[in-house]
């Protein structure tokens, strides 16, 4: 993409009105595929999450951004989704292949969020963000490639990060419980796994975990 800019930016006269008008043209060119190189990898990110790729997820970030509150809370994410993917196997094996909580598709959402994205272009940054969101993912080109350097404002995933690990926690508790033969049907345990959730946060519950099919 730098590459077709340069050429692109290359070659005109200055003194030439006519190519100052195609310089600009050229320019917006250019605004435009960095939005797009830096969307698709948002994307990336958000798919190598759903796969429970941790590392992958985090090969998106820069070196900063994994090391610290991003690579946490992309840890926990990755967390709280295969403690899930735990809880299901067991019901499965103990109550058959329709015990599993309701499957939804929180990838396919936020993919959709993120085609949806403003995408505003500052030089080497791009930051993604739907009007008055709080939490936009924002991202730099570092030696032609773009990285992650913010998945959310810091308050947010302070505040969403300890909840993600114990909603895992639950999870993966549960789990043991339904293999240990603590409950005897599928409702006991997805019940059991309701009440801790909603004892993580009683009055800003994250969210039901759903049913049966």
């Amino acid at each position: 993409m730098m590459a077709r800019c340069k050429y692109l930016l290359s070659g005109w006269p200055l003194a030439s009105v006519a190519m100052l008008g195609i310089l600009a043209s050229a320019a917006r060119v250019c605004r435009a595929d960095d939005a797009a190189d830096a969307r698709q990898t948002a994307k990336d990110f958000v798919q190598a999450v759903a796969r429970g790729d941790n590392a992958g997820a985090k090969s998106y970030l820069t070196q900063e951004a994994a090391a610290g509150q991003a690579g946490r809370f992309v840890d926990a994410l990755v967390g709280m989704l295969s403690g899930r993917d735990r809880f299901d196997q067991a019901s499965t094996a103990k109550f058959g292949e329709q015990a599993h909580l309701r499957k939804v598709d929180p990838t396919g959402q936020m993919i959709k969020q993120l085609e949806k994205a403003d995408a505003n272009v500052n030089g080497d940054t791009v930051t993604l963000s739907h009007p008055n969101d709080p939490n936009p993912i924002k991202l730099q080109k570092i030696s032609g490639t773009w990285k992650i350097i913010e998945v959310g404002a810091a308050k947010e995933l302070q505040r969403t990060t300890p909840l993600l690990e114990a909603m895992a926690k639950a999870e993966d508790e549960t789990a043991r419980e339904i293999s240990d033969g603590k409950y005897q049907s599928f409702d006991q345990a997805r019940q059991a796994l309701n009440d801790k959730m909603q004892a993580l946060a009683p009055t800003t519950a994250p969210g039901n975990p759903g049913g049966a099919h």
